[in-house]
């Protein structure tokens, strides 16, 4: 009977020292991320002008190609798809000089218009965060306070604490839900949420989106959206492998990042005139809000955004897949909702979270931030949609290597994760 109580209040000691690291690493991932947000502010508002400074793209691409051959070249890429390799080649070894690196790239690509996003980028720096702090405090078996990096790095951009701690377990364990992963990454992602609200970062998102939930014909719209935002996902991941395949044969990093910013700037000259291409440069935040107040227009934004994402990413972009997945699931789902006259918040709503759930093989975070971004109305709906669409392409990832391998093979081996 002693011998049971000693055991339990080890485990209990245990349990709350593993807490009191993942609010740390929540913690200081917050501080990291509001300086690199704030960085990100004061360059667009005082030295350059949206609009205006995509036209020097092909030179900004060239000078975030040089930084990352230079410094770090693990800041290339979108930033979640590092962690994961961390996890599973590198012993969950993360260089504390990605940090600088990372955020100076991906401010460059965002600043000079590339279409790319903040999510990604955040999340690679909380799981250096981690890193760091588990090494310096030589903590055995740092796996899993990766977890909690990337939970707190998706959090603080997202403002969904709950749905990013899930989809850091859902998208780094892959088969498999940790609930002792998701613990720590719950600590760590509230931990970050609420800190770096305490530092002046606000959300936009609220929950005041309302539906007629009597409209018994939703519910299968739904599902059919499901489909189709499946299938926008198979889209979106080949057009950015059949870039990146193109652009590889490029073999000079400088001139891989200054043709790929001359084509996006060679597009929007020759369509400018006939249709609106400045939206489709930089993060793309306020068509997201417009679409999902429902006053975008009928078009096609989506497949034009899959475009410059793709190629702005081949060539060497600095930055993450999320915002743009918000962008092109937002502007598809305006689009249902404008063909079927039904609710365009709603679409739009759903849309984000299914292409998510479609492009990262993560259908329950997805359908969690539904409720934590949209509420419960909106929230039941895309719900649905997030797991038909996840059914739809759930046999490849925007953070597979090759997304041809359609092995689903955790990120964690027997005795990575210890009981807590």
């Amino acid at each position: 009977m002693f011998k049971n109580i000693f055991y339990d209040i080890k485990s209990i000691k245990k349990v709350i020292l593993s807490a009191f690291l993942a609010m740390c690493i929540g913690i200081f991932t917050s501080i990291i991320v509001f300086l690199f947000l704030t960085s990100l502010k004061i360059l667009n508002t005082y030295l350059l002008k949206e609009h205006i400074s995509f036209l020097f793209l092909p030179i900004g691409l060239m000078l975030n190609n040089y930084i990352i051959n230079k410094f770090d070249k693990d800041a290339k890429g979108y930033g979640t798809e590092k962690v994961i390799t961390a996890i599973r080649e590198n012993k969950g070894h993360i260089g504390f000089k990605i940090i600088p690196t990372k955020i100076l790239a991906t401010i460059i690509t965002l600043s000079f218009g590339g279409s790319l996003g903040k999510v990604g980028p955040s999340a690679q720096l909380g799981g250096a965060c981690a890193s760091f702090i588990t090494e310096n405090f030589n903590i055995k078996n740092n796996k899993k306070y990766l977890i909690c990096g990337i939970s707190a790095g998706f959090s603080t951009i997202l403002g969904a604490p709950i749905a990013s701690s899930l989809f850091a377990v859902e998208v780094l364990a892959m088969d498999r839900i940790h609930y002792n992963l998701l613990f720590l990454s719950a600590i760590s992602s509230i931990s970050s949420f609420k800190f770096i609200q305490f530092l002046g970062y606000n959300y936009h998102f609220n929950n005041f989106y309302k539906i007629n939930d009597k409209d018994f014909l939703l519910l299968w719209e739904s599902i059919f959206m499901g489909v189709a935002l499946g299938i926008v996902g198979y889209i979106f991941i080949f057009s950015i492998a059949f870039f990146k395949n193109k652009f590889s044969k490029l073999k000079n990093d400088l001139l891989k990042g200054f043709f790929g910013g001359l084509m996006l700037v060679f597009i929007y000259l020759v369509f400018k005139d006939k249709y609106d291409m400045t939206k489709f440069f930089y993060v793309g935040e306020g068509e997201i809000f417009k679409n999902l107040s429902g006053k975008n227009a009928i078009s096609f934004d989506f497949l034009i955004k899959i475009l410059f994402t793709s190629i702005t990413t081949a060539c060497g972009g600095s930055g993450g897949l999320i915002s743009p997945i918000l962008f092109i699931g937002s502007s598809f789902g305006n689009l249902l909702g404008q063909i079927f006259n039904k609710n365009t918040t709603l679409f739009a709503a759903s849309g984000i979270v299914s292409l998510l759930a479609a492009c990262t093989n993560a259908p329950i975070a997805s359908c969690v931030l539904a409720l934590e971004l949209f509420g419960k109305q909106i929230g039941v709906y895309s719900s649905i949609s997030c797991i038909m669409s996840f059914i739809i392409a759930s046999r490849i990832s925007v953070y597979m290597k090759d997304f041809r391998n359609t092995d689903n093979i955790s990120s964690f081996k027997e005795g990575d994760i210890d009981k807590i």
